[in-house]
C-alpha cells in the first residue's frame, strides 16, 4: 500500500473507479455468448447469403466491446438441431458449473425459422423448447435475440404493431435478474437480407448499434435498452424501402436495479479506433473507396456518436437531400478522428449512382431542352425543335425515353402552294457518362419513332398528309451542374431519318418511296435529377 502511494497509484485508482462507476459497475459479468448461424433451411427455402456471417460479426463485436472472453464464446455455423441444442445445454450445465452471481447468458440466432421453430438445414428447433432451455438457465440475466421470419411467435407477440419503448433505471450496481427476448420481426412477417449491407437488416443495424450507434446519452455505453430501440427504428426504415415492413419485438422480463450494458465502444481498445461523428444525418461506411464493401448504414441524433471500427481506411458518405459528402479517412487502432476535422467532396446524386457507390441505385431525371435539326424534307431547311425527356441513370448506364416536337413553313416564291410541316416523335436514348471534376460528358444513341405532318394552304382542294418514318442517331453531351440537382446540358450529333416521301407533278402526288436524310441536331437546356 506504501508503495502504491509513492508510485500515485492510489491516486489513479480511485479516477478509474469515478469513470467506470456511471456505466454501471466496476466488474466485469462473466458473459457467455452462443451465436448460431445457418444460411440453410428447409428443402423449399430460398439459401441464404448472409446468415452465418451475421453469426460471426455478432459475437465479433461482443469480443471487441462486450468484454466478453474468446473461452467464454461457442460459434456455431450451419448446424443441426441436435448440435444447437446439445450446445446449448453443455453450456448451461458450463454455467452452472461456475455458480458465479453475476453470470449473463446471450444467445444469438440468424437464420431460417417458421411460427413453429428454427429451420437448421433440413432439421428443426422447436421455439418453445429453444425458449425453455434460455429461460432454464442459472445466468442471472438470459437474452435470447433470434434474427429470421415470423421469429415474432418467440415473444408471444402478434401483428405487426410497433412496439413501445422501454426504458431501464441505472443506479450504479449491476443487480438487475431476468430475461429477455429480441427478435428481428413479429409473428407472420417475413425477416430480410440487404446485399448492399451484407447481412439482414436487423442483426446490421444491432452490430451498429453495439459499436456506439445506438449510445443515446452519450455515456460510452450501449445498453440493452438503447440497443434495441436502436434497432427497431433502423429496420422499420430500412425495410420501407422494401415491399414489405419489418417491425422487431421484445419481450422484456428483468427486474432489479442496474442496466443490461452490452457493449463499452467508448473504453474497450481491442484492435479498434474510434469515429467522431456531431452531425446529425443518415451515414454510410464503406471499406476503402465508396465502392467497397459496406460496414456500417447508421443513423445519428443532435448528441452525435462515437463509433468503434476497426483500424483501416474508410469513406464515410453523409446523405443530404439532392447531395453526398464523401469523406475519406482512415481510423486508427486506440485512436479518436472526429469527422468534421477532415475534408469533404460534395457529390451529386447521380454521379454517386453512376460511380456504383451510395445506397441508392438508380436516380431519375427530367429535361427540358430546345435546339434545331438539318432539312429532313428538301425545302423546309433547319427545323426548330423542343423535347422533353426522362431518365434512369444507374451505375452501368444512363436510359431514358423523350419525346420531341419540331416544326416549320415552306412558302415558295409564287406563294401558290404555302406548306406547314410538323412532326412528333417518340424515342429511346441509351448514354454512358463520364464525371470529371468540372464537367460530365456522355457518349449514347437515340433510337425514335416519328409522325410526320404537312398542311396546305392553296385555292385547290389539298387535304393534310401524314407519314410514319424511323430515325436513329448517336450522342454527345456535356453538362455542368448548377445547384443541387438542376445541370445545364448541351448535346448534338448525326441523325438519320426514314420516311415515306412523294413528288408532286402537275398537282398529283406521285407513287411515296422511302427516303433517308442523312443530318444534324443540336439542342441545351437544364436536367433536373429527383
Amino acid at each position: 500500500m506504501m508503495q502504491r502511494r509513492r508510485h500515485g497509484n492510489g491516486r489513479l485508482g480511485l479516477w478509474v473507479l469515478l469513470l467506470i462507476w456511471p456505466l454501471g459497475g466496476f466488474a466485469t459479468p462473466s458473459t457467455y455468448v452462443v451465436s448460431i448461424g445457418n444460411n440453410a433451411g428447409a428443402a423449399d427455402e430460398v439459401e441464404l447469403r448472409y446468415a452465418e456471417r451475421d453469426a460471426r460479426e455478432f459475437s465479433g463485436v461482443l469480443r471487441d466491446l462486450g468484454s466478453v472472453s474468446g473461452e467464454r464464446i461457442v460459434r456455431l455455423s450451419g448446424s443441426d438441431a441436435s448440435a444447437v441444442r446439445r450446445t446449448l445445454l453443455e453450456v448451461n450445465a458450463r454455467i452452472r458449473s461456475e455458480a458465479r452471481p453475476d453470470t449473463r447468458l446471450i444467445v444469438f440466432y440468424s437464420g431460417h425459422a417458421s411460427a413453429n421453430g428454427l429451420h437448421l438445414g433440413v432439421s428443426e428447433l422447436p421455439m418453445d423448447e429453444l425458449r425453455a432451455i434460455v429461460k432454464g438457465s442459472a445466468a442471472k440475466i438470459r437474452l435470447l435475440i433470434v434474427d429470421a421470419c415470423r421469429s415474432g411467435t418467440v415473444t408471444r407477440v402478434k401483428g405487426v404493431r410497433a412496439a413501445p419503448a422501454f426504458s431501464l433505471v441505472y443506479e450504479g450496481t449491476d443487480t438487475a435478474e431476468g430475461m429477455a427476448i429480441l427478435t428481428s420481426s413479429a409473428a407472420g412477417e417475413n425477416s430480410q437480407e440487404s446485399d448492399l449491407l451484407r447481412g439482414s437488416f436487423f442483426s446490421h443495424h444491432l452490430i451498429a448499434g453495439l459499436r456506439g450507434a445506438a449510445d443515446q446519452n452519450g455515456d460510452g455505453a450501449v445498453n440493452l435498452d438503447e440497443a434495441y430501440q436502436y434497432t427497431y427504428g433502423q429496420t422499420l426504415r430500412s425495410s420501407g424501402r422494401s415491399l414489405e415492413l419489418q417491425h422487431p419485438t421484445f419481450d422484456y422480463d428483468i427486474k432489479g436495479k442496474g442496466g443490461v450494458i452490452l457493449t463499452r465502444p467508448a473504453l474497450e481498445r481491442r484492435g479498434t479506433g474510434r469515429l467522431e461523428i456531431k452531425t446529425p444525418g443518415l451515414y454510410l461506411i464503406t471499406e476503402g473507396n465508396p465502392t467497397g464493401p459496406v460496414t456500417m448504414e447508421l443513423s445519428v441524433g443532435d448528441k452525435g456518436v462515437i463509433i468503434a471500427l476497426p483500424g483501416r481506411r474508410y469513406t464515410v458518405q453523409r446523405r443530404g437531400e439532392t447531395t453526398y459528402r464523401d469523406y475519406q479517412l482512415e481510423i486508427r487502432t486506440d485512436e479518436t478522428t472526429a469527422l468534421d476535422s477532415h475534408p469533404f467532396q460534395t457529390i451529386a446524386y447521380d454521379r454517386l449512382v453512376r460511380k456504383g457507390g451510395g445506397v441508392r441505385m438508380v436516380i431519375q431525371g427530367i429535361s427540358l431542352m430546345a435546339g434545331a435539326h438539318g432539312e429532313t424534307l428538301p425545302g423546309y431547311g433547319p427545323l426548330p425543335e423542343v423535347s422533353v425527356a426522362y431518365t434512369l441513370d444507374f451505375s452501368w448506364a444512363s436510359v431514358g425515353v423523350r419525346g420531341r416536337f419540331d416544326w416549320a413553313r415552306n412558302t415558295p416564291d409564287d406563294g401558290a402552294l404555302v406548306t406547314d410541316y410538323e412532326s412528333l416523335s417518340l424515342g429511346l436514348t441509351m448514354q454512358k457518362f463520364v464525371d470529371l471534376d468540372l464537367l460530365s460528358l456522355s457518349l449514347g444513341v437515340l433510337v425514335e419513332g416519328i409522325v410526320h405532318q404537312q398542311r396546305f394552304e392553296t385555292a385547290g382542294d389539298a387535304p393534310k398528309r401524314r407519314a410514319y418514318g424511323l430515325s436513329f442517331g448517336g450522342l454527345l453531351g456535356v453538362e455542368r451542374r448548377l445547384t443541387d440537382g438542376l445541370s445545364l446540358r448541351f448535346e448534338g450529333g448525326p441523325t438519320s431519318a426514314l420516311a415515306p416521301q412523294s413528288v408532286v407533278e402537275d398537282g398529283e402526288a406521285m407513287e411515296s418511296d422511302l427516303a433517308g436524310a442523312l443530318h444534324w441536331s443540336a439542342r441545351g437546356g437544364l436536367v433536373w435529377r429527383l
